[in-house]
């Protein structure tokens, strides 16, 4: 299995991911969520082109003393590539080593009730189910998600009791793997 090559995001490839998101997930994201992603830090976006064709993408955020996985997706004919787990893995690495995430102790996402491939996928990078979010969705069907997360450096955690959620215009993603 060859590795898939992880582009950062640009404004050249910016509409490229606008698309492949409307493509993949039932949820619509707006020109403020682009911006904010150019204005991230470099390698907290990743796309994944072949053949000139952006089949894949992973969008985060840092949100307090977690690292937020807005976006992770991969066209229906290009899964069972490695593709997904390249995502991941520089989900992993990011987490580990980028200077924008030093004060992160777990990395969080949320799956769409229903979506059982994308929670045994996630599981197998040692991510589990946190809780079960009622009516997060308020446009698509079914409306529940399940966050999932993973903790990577239990003693960077705040209080578990303090409200979560990023502070930004990017807030219901997806996971299309």
């Amino acid at each position: 299995m060859v590795v898939p090559s992880l582009t950062p995001l640009s404004k050249d490839n910016v509409a490229q991911l606008s698309s492949l998101n409307s493509a993949l997930f039932p949820v619509s994201y707006s020109n403020r969520f682009y911006e904010e992603l150019l204005a991230a830090p470099a390698d907290l976006v990743r796309l994944v082109f072949e053949d000139d064709v952006l089949v894949a993408a992973v969008c985060c955020a840092v949100d307090g003393d977690a690292l937020y996985v807005m976006t992770l997706g991969v066209l229906a004919p290009y899964r069972e590539r490695g593709i997904g787990t390249a995502l991941v893995k520089h989900v992993l690495d990011t987490a580990d080593k980028s200077p924008s995430c030093a004060a992160v102790g777990r990395i969080y996402m949320h799956v769409q009730e229903g979506n059982d491939e994308a929670l045994h996928f996630y599981s197998k990078f040692g991510f589990s189910v946190k809780r079960k979010l009622m009516f997060y969705y308020t446009r698509v069907s079914p409306p529940h998600c399940f966050e999932v997360e993973k903790v990577i450096r239990p003693h960077l955690l705040r209080s578990r009791n303090a409200p979560e959620g990023p502070e930004s215009a990017v807030r219901h993603n997806q996971s299309a793997v």
